[in-house]
């Protein structure tokens, strides 16, 4: 991935350190490891956030920077890629993972035609689908991680390999401008 995209993309760290979500680990953050666009980094923070989106609770905002943290990733890249299971989409992405985890256990997928996000529901429904939900929230989440960090230390590899051929062309080109300069 271009470092230059990333620099763009990414916010600064004294904008960051100042939400309000960031606060408690302002101290931790101050090492330029969790900020810099480096492959290693950016690839864990992929992985990481990948991994965390399929926690079925509501805490990826929480655990993702002190996650990112204890495995030296880049945090701004780590919280970003959350915003993939979103209000829109984590219906799909957790059916998806549901049925995952219905084929790995091998129960008899349950209906959702009576959900109702009501106390009465956790008691009665919930009992007959947290083995199947949990179990595939677990591979999906090891799946996608994976999947999204050799899909993007690929890409990146491509991107640098084809960066590193276009290099002489470059710079036969910038000095043949210089020359041309020169002669005036």
């Amino acid at each position: 991935m271009p470092r230059r995209l990333l620099k763009k993309l990414m916010p600064d760290r004294q904008s960051l350190s100042r939400r309000w979500f960031m606060r408690p680990f302002a101290m931790a953050l101050r090492n330029p490891v969790y900020w810099t666009a480096h492959r290693r980094g950016v690839l864990r923070a992929v992985a990481l956030g990948l991994f965390i989106c399929f926690i079925p609770l509501p805490i990826h905002l929480l655990l993702a920077p002190i996650a990112a943290i204890l495995l030296r990733a880049n945090v701004p890249v780590t919280v970003a890629t959350l915003l993939l299971v979103n209000p829109l989409t984590y219906v799909p992405v957790y059916f998806a993972a549901y049925w995952v985890g219905v084929h790995i256990t091998g129960t008899p997928p349950q209906p959702f035609d009576e959900f109702a996000l009501t106390w009465d529901w956790v008691e009665t429904r919930l009992v007959d689908i947290w083995k199947p939900f949990l179990v595939g929230c677990l591979v999906s989440g090891v799946v996608a991680a994976a999947t999204g960090y050799w899909a993007l230390a690929l890409l990146w590899r491509i991107r640098v390999s084809h960066q590193y051929q276009q290099r002489p062309s470059r710079l036969r080109g910038r000095g043949s401008a210089s020359d041309e300069n020169s002669a005036l």
